[in-house]
């Protein structure tokens, strides 16, 4: 599942199987929840097709 780092903006590609483990950005080195990822990056990229 794609996923985007909210805060430097680098995509991932996750496993499903990580769902609910904490996740670490390997650039900026800032970590959050699987599902707060999931999330923002939905929201990052909707905003990036409208605006």
């Amino acid at each position: 599942m794609p996923i985007m780092c909210p805060h430097c903006h680098l995509p991932y590609e996750i496993e499903e199987n990580l769902f609910g483990q904490n996740l670490e950005c390997g650039v900026c080195g800032k970590s959050l929840p699987y599902l707060a990822a999931l999330v923002l990056s939905i929201v990052a990229m909707a905003q990036r097709r409208i605006g």
